[in-house]
């Protein structure tokens, strides 16, 4: 038999691949795009800081051999070529940022549509007896909210992470180089960091997996306050007062419940060392629902 832990991070595993593959499937050319701008965004900074370590090496040689009367010196021969490398690594990390934006974006759009055409399909091809279902009213409500950005956020936070890798991998060659004791701390010390950010994460993952009924109450709450089809009835009876207070009831909840998770781990955060940098370069990362706080917004 095998325990559970275990068949849960295999189940965990197999839905992260499928929303890989459902990203790919969507749009593969700008998954590639979004790919090679998170490798040359981990790589350029480190090669920028290794060229300007080369600069300062030259123009320290340049110093002490001092300048030539004939043109350039050899040292000297070698700092501007070095220069122009510099700075071209900036502007191509500058190009790679203003591009990643927009791709991200054309990535991001590509996917929602096709996820929200699935949902569509599967709603007008199930039962009717299932609308009757609050277990099935709870899981398309998380369909709904959750679908069309989630692979997305989760392959945008894959290439984040990978991104942070490669320049981890390139820090740590550096590191290595000067000394593999200074290294072996440094990663020692990241490892708290990155464990609270796990066990948060999934933390805020089952708090709105239990409050799924809860987030479509309010959605319902708001729909009668603002659809027009059931303008006359609120005004005739006189319901507006009593479900805005329903639905606020029901926000502050949630977002009280969102915040202490969220203060918890700021706090936990605070209290651990090296947590270097605080999280991804780029893209959303891989956190809860807690990151999309307007995007919880029923309407």
């Amino acid at each position: 038999m095998v325990p559970p832990k275990i068949s849960q991070a295999v189940g965990q595993a197999f839905r992260l691949g499928r929303a890989i593959r459902l990203v790919w499937q969507c749009a593969p050319g700008w998954a590639v795009l979004n790919m090679v701008l998170v490798i040359l965004q981990g790589l350029l900074p480190l090669a920028t800081l290794y060229l300007i370590k080369r600069i300062i090496d030259a123009v320290t040689a340049v110093k002490s051999a001092g300048a030539s009367s004939a043109g350039l010196s050899p040292g000297l021969s070698t700092v501007l070529p070095l220069v122009a490398l510099a700075g071209g690594s900036v502007l191509l990390a500058a190009l790679c940022r203003s591009l990643g934006e927009p791709a991200g974006q054309a990535q991001s759009t590509i996917v929602s549509d096709k996820v929200s055409d699935i949902l569509h399909a599967q709603s007008v091809a199930v039962d009717l007896e299932y609308y009757e279902d609050t277990r099935y009213q709870d899981t398309l409500h998380r369909a709904q909210q959750e679908a069309p950005f989630r692979p997305t956020r989760i392959s945008n936070g894959l290439l984040s992470i990978s991104q942070n890798l490669v320049s981890f991998g390139g820090v740590a060659a550096l590191l290595f180089a000067l000394g593999w004791q200074v290294a072996l701390v440094l990663f020692l010390a990241a490892i708290p960091g990155a464990l609270i950010r796990v066990v948060f994460a999934r933390r805020l993952f089952r708090f709105e997996q239990a409050q799924a009924e809860n987030e479509r109450r309010a959605w319902y709450y708001h729909w009668l306050l603002t659809d027009g089809q059931h303008a006359k009835e609120v005004r005739l009876f006189n319901l507006g007062a009593t479900l805005r207070k329903r639905f606020l009831k029901l926000r502050v909840s949630l977002g009280q419940g969102r915040l202490r998770i969220s203060g918890q781990r700021a706090w936990r955060d605070f209290l651990t060392p090296g947590i270097g940098g605080g999280g991804p370069v780029r893209g959303p990362g891989l956190g809860g629902p807690a990151d999309r706080a307007g995007d919880a917004q029923p309407g």
